[in-house]
């Protein structure tokens, strides 16, 4: 009719030997297959004019497997000396009909770690169910790389599981300013600390005297405003006896002001995961207790090694602990210690957020050191 529109569909069906991709939100690094397209052309004829107009259409679908089994990659990582982990499994059913069928969970590279689970499992069409999974250390679990595997039906999943013999005290009390990607607070809670995450309000009126250790998460300056204008906060709680670590900031974020003494920030970059990383002070507290960290432990590193490094500093207060370059370049401070006040104040330009996602051993035991560096019955 005048003025009117005419709807024309055309259905279309998923062949069945189509590769199943991931979704770009939860892997954007690790090699995912492309999602598949779908190309429609035709030419559409309008009475009887003889006239055809050309239609083109692209349309990028995500093709998902008929089960798909999903894992909390934080849920990898367990201490010889934990007593179980609880793996929480996700399953999701997207075809038509019901599935039941058989579950395991196997663990390759060692037998020293034991494993609950059901044996079977059910997920309706179109569901997600929740399939806790218990693993737990048995003597003589040695630290290390191992793998899980979980199978339901035909459907499979692995990923790499990490053992690592970090120690922490129990009763530390340790506050977090989360930014980036929460990775500081998650490790934490995977070594069996509770942090509280401070929001904008409690940065500016909570009584932050309570707490052993506060860390400003990745890029604190730039993600978090407030922070600029709460900094004195900060500082006064070092002086008061507290310890603050603050981690790795942009130079265009940072203001020397925020530091107790001068500290200017570079644009420096150390992009290579190898790059060589010197202990200035092997034996001082924050690298050796309560956990010594090692030149091995860097293994593994990913990505970069960090970026915007000190340039210049006040060196009669400032203590380098760690120094990075790569090859042909300056080498810059990595890791700064200061004490002001009855407190300590520390700084680090390494990319730790990243190695703490992947359970670095370099990186548990360095933030599980910081935040017990001040606590009173060490």
């Amino acid at each position: 009719p005048p003025g009117g529109t005419v709807r024309w569909e055309s259905p279309f069906s998923i062949p069945p030997d189509a590769r199943p991709d991931r979704p770009a939100d939860r892997h954007l690094r690790d090699g995912a297959d492309r999602p598949a397209w779908v190309e429609v052309e035709a030419a559409v004829r309008v009475g009887d004019s003889g006239t055809a107009f050309p239609v083109r259409a692209r349309r990028r679908i995500s093709v998902r497997p008929p089960l798909e089994i999903r894992l909390d990659p934080w849920s990898l990582f367990l201490r010889p000396t934990d007593i179980a982990r609880v793996l929480p499994v996700l399953l999701e059913n997207h075809a038509g009909t019901a599935f039941r069928g058989p579950f395991s969970v196997t663990v390759e590279g060692t037998d020293r770690l034991g494993v609950t689970a059901p044996a079977t499992v059910s997920v309706g069409p179109g569901e997600e169910v929740l399939v806790p999974v218990r693993i737990f250390p048995r003597e003589g679990l040695a630290e290390g790389a191992y793998s899980v595997t979980v199978r339901a039906g035909d459907a499979l999943f692995g990923a790499p599981f990490r053992v690592v013999d970090v120690g922490i005290p129990e009763e530390v009390k340790v506050a977090v300013v989360a930014t980036l990607s929460g990775a500081e607070r998650r490790a934490l809670e995977m070594m069996g600390i509770r942090p509280d995450v401070l929001d904008d309000r409690q940065l500016r009126t909570a009584d932050l005297g309570g707490y052993d250790a506060i860390v400003l998460g990745a890029r604190a300056y730039g993600v978090r405003p407030v922070l600029r204008r709460m900094n004195r906060r900060l500082l006064d709680y070092v002086a008061g006896g507290g310890n603050l670590l603050v981690m790795g900031n942009r130079a265009e974020d940072w203001d020397p002001a925020f530091a107790p003494y001068r500290l200017v920030l570079g644009k420096e970059r150390v992009s290579r995961e190898r790059a060589p990383l010197r202990f200035v002070e092997e034996k001082h507290r924050l690298l050796s207790f309560p956990n010594r960290i090692r030149p091995d432990d860097f293994l593994g590193w990913v990505q970069e090694r960090g970026r915007d490094f000190p340039e210049e500093w006040d060196t009669a207060r400032y203590r380098v602990l760690l120094a990075t370059g790569d090859p042909g370049r300056p080498e810059v401070p990595a890791l700064l210690v200061a004490p002001f006040g009855k407190g300590t104040w520390m700084m680090t330009s390494l990319a730790w957020y990243r190695q703490l996602a992947i359970f670095n051993p370099a990186a548990l035991r360095f933030l599980a050191n910081a935040v017990s560096y001040s606590w009173r019955k060490y």
